[in-house]
């Protein structure tokens, strides 16, 4: 019964979803980046930012987390630091999460032109058994197609936690079939490596981890199987772009600043 039921939600999404990609309009000017994400979850522009912007972004997160008298989350290894909600109190935060561009695109992929969201400032640290940013292996929504705008604010290597995503994990029938041979659960969101491990030999599937300098942003369809990798040492800084359709989820609402 649950195969059944997430087979007619993820029908019942993708007809509402492709209502309101038409409703929307074409948008040419931003075709290349909603056909990469259409079908392989990812798309990556260098330099959308400057060394100049990246650091004064930079400076601004560590004056808020290190008091700035915001509301700052910290995950329990102490490395996962965030300030939920940091455009509705720091106007220069406000400035980059209204870029149009990033709704653009978002329209393109999912046909929302009036969303609601937020703009979220992490730092993360190389600590002791961190899970690197984002807790682990997951998908924002088991069902729904998920936009989000990623910019990194100083150059990302392997050692400092780049963002990685399994290319392909967010197309519907790659779904499916991982609930068909019993690889995930049926609306399942969150995943172990061993999980992970087994999916990849199921699919032939790899992961994709994004390596980038400051500035560097990163569209993604958000219901593909991502995380930030664990850090072996370093920092890194980023900004996330949320958007919804809807209204903000209440677990979010309750980090507002």
């Amino acid at each position: 019964m649950a195969f059944l039921i997430s087979i007619l939600k993820e029908i019942a999404e993708l007809m509402l979803r492709k209502f309101r990609i038409i409703k929307a309009g074409n948008k040419p000017e931003v075709h290349v980046e909603s056909q990469a994400l259409k079908k392989e979850g990812l798309y990556v522009r260098p330099d959308f930012l400057s060394k100049e912007e990246c650091e004064g972004f930079r400076e601004a997160i560590d004056f808020h987390i290190d008091g700035g008298g915001g509301n700052v989350w910290v995950d329990e290894a102490g490395a996962d630091q965030r300030v939920y909600f940091i455009n509705d109190i720091d106007e220069k935060f406000q400035n980059f999460y209204e870029t149009s561009y990033f709704r653009d695109v978002l329209a393109a992929c999912t046909g929302t032109t009036s969303p609601s969201g937020m703009l979220l400032a992490a730092r993360i640290n190389c600590k002791d058994n961190n899970k690197g940013s984002g807790g682990g292996w997951h998908r924002d929504s088991p069902v729904t197609h998920q936009f989000k705008a990623i910019c990194y604010l100083n150059d990302v290597e392997e050692e400092n936690g780049p963002f990685q995503f399994v290319k392909r994990s967010q197309r519907k029938w790659e779904v499916i079939k991982c609930y068909v041979r019993g690889v995930f659960k049926p609306g399942q969101y969150r995943f172990t490596d061993e999980e992970i491990d087994r999916y990849l030999l199921e699919t032939g599937s790899e992961i994709s981890s994004v390596i980038g300098k400051a500035g560097s942003l990163v569209f993604a369809d958000t219901k593909g199987v991502h995380r930030g990798k664990p850090l072996s040492g370093g920092v890194r800084y980023v900004l996330f772009c949320y958007f919804w359709h809807g209204d903000i989820p209440p677990h979010f609402q309750k980090l507002r600043q």
